[in-house]
């Protein structure tokens, strides 16, 4: 703003008269800016923020991008929920990682190296690899030691229930709530087996009411409409059923978030390859600019 001040001085002296237009589009501009200053100054120190993470595989990228967006604009959520590869970046934010430390974590793993094949009977393989990734960031392998609250959505296999877990091993939870069944082995947690939070609950938005004042919800799996080609064909059709059964957990949590990303460029990407790494943080950084922008200066 001291250089519109600058620049109107200089228009000032060059004209040696004020256009009252270009005056008042100006003042607008600067009004603006201050107010929106305020709102987020306000949401940092008067209000208690929680963000809850989806899951969604190597889209789970995404989430930094959306935090290193906060993280620039002085917005710091106290309380995380997430699943799945929300889970994964919702403890190393709680855990106190920058986001683009995260990022560099991320780009340095190798998914072939998570495939470490077992017996096919309770799973194709293990998580053994991420447990690992786990524990070199954030070091301590409970929920108590963690800086933030951070709360994991979980499906108990045997009772067939959600479960929303924040205490011990938190390298046990996170490596349930990312146990996609058949392709992942089932967590053992107290006496019952554990998978991916997905399956129920995709975003946990439920456990920070009551906990925070206002809440973001970062969604990986936006439903968009699709041309034939999309959804005619098996593996097409097979990922848009995937997709749709995610959604229809994630739906009625939607209204319950003052703040819904779903970045719609998401759909250009696969959630298996962490290849396109910066591609999907930069999805994720302007998908939080987009709606905090809009919520804001409304």
């Amino acid at each position: 703003m001291l250089l519109f001040d600058r620049y109107l001085g200089y228009k000032v002296a060059k004209n040696g008269k004020i256009d009252r237009a270009f005056i008042f589009f100006g003042k607008s501009i600067k009004s603006c800016y201050i107010t929106l200053q305020m709102i987020l100054q306000n949401m940092d120190t008067n209000k208690r923020i929680g963000i809850c993470l989806s899951g969604g595989g190597a889209r789970g990228i995404a989430h930094i991008g959306v935090l290193q967006y906060l993280e620039e604009h002085n917005i710091h959520p106290e309380v995380v929920s997430g699943t799945s590869a929300g889970s994964i970046i919702g403890a190393m934010y709680a855990a106190g990682m920058k986001p683009l430390e995260m990022l560099e974590v991320v780009k340095k793993a190798r998914l072939w190296r998570a495939l470490r094949f077992r017996n096919p009977f309770r799973g194709l393989t293990d998580l053994t690899y991420l447990r690992k990734i786990l524990l070199d960031a954030i070091e301590t392998d409970d929920f108590a030691a963690l800086q933030k609250k951070l709360i994991i959505s979980v499906t108990n296999f045997n009772t067939g229930d959600v479960e929303y877990l924040d205490s011990g091993s938190l390298l046990d939870v996170v490596s349930a709530a990312c146990s996609v069944p058949i392709a992942f082995r089932s967590v053992k947690i107290n006496g019952n087996y554990y998978a991916d939070g997905g399956i129920m609950d995709n975003l946990p938005v439920k456990p920070l009411i009551g906990k925070v004042d206002f809440i973001i919800g970062v969604d990986l799996i936006p439903i968009v409409p699709l041309p034939d080609k999309k959804v005619k064909y098996i593996g097409g059709a097979a990922m848009r059923t995937f997709n749709l059964s995610v959604h229809s957990n994630t739906k009625p949590n939607i209204p319950l978030c003052d703040v819904y990303i779903a970045p719609e460029n998401l759909v250009n990407y696969g959630m298996v390859s962490i290849r396109p790494a910066d591609a999907l943080f930069n999805v994720g950084y302007e998908g939080a600019k987009e709606k905090l922008s809009e919520v804001l200066i409304a």
